[in-house]
């Protein structure tokens, strides 16, 4: 993965599951549109959700200034909604 100024919160988010970032409003589309691309590019981390059967979604929510990014990690059930 290449080095961004966004890598650090994509980073934090697979730590801990949440990271809160300040910045202009004007600014708050570009970044959550960045932090997801890192998210996107990450191939190991979607190696390891896709190994632990687990989807990883990504919440952003803004509060003034704030993003507040969220990462839930929802169990993936196989075969529940066969025809």
């Amino acid at each position: 993965m290449t080095k961004s100024i966004y890598l650090p919160t994509w980073e934090r988010l697979k730590r801990i599951n949440s990271a809160e970032v300040v910045a202009r409003t004007e600014l708050h589309r570009r970044i959550i549109k960045a932090v997801r691309k890192r998210k996107d590019l990450d191939v190991a981390f979607k190696y390891e959700c896709e190994e632990q059967n687990v989807r990883a979604v990504l919440l952003a929510e803004t509060y003034g200034t704030v993003i507040r990014f969220t990462l839930q990690k929802h169990l993936k059930v196989n075969g529940l909604l066969e025809t």
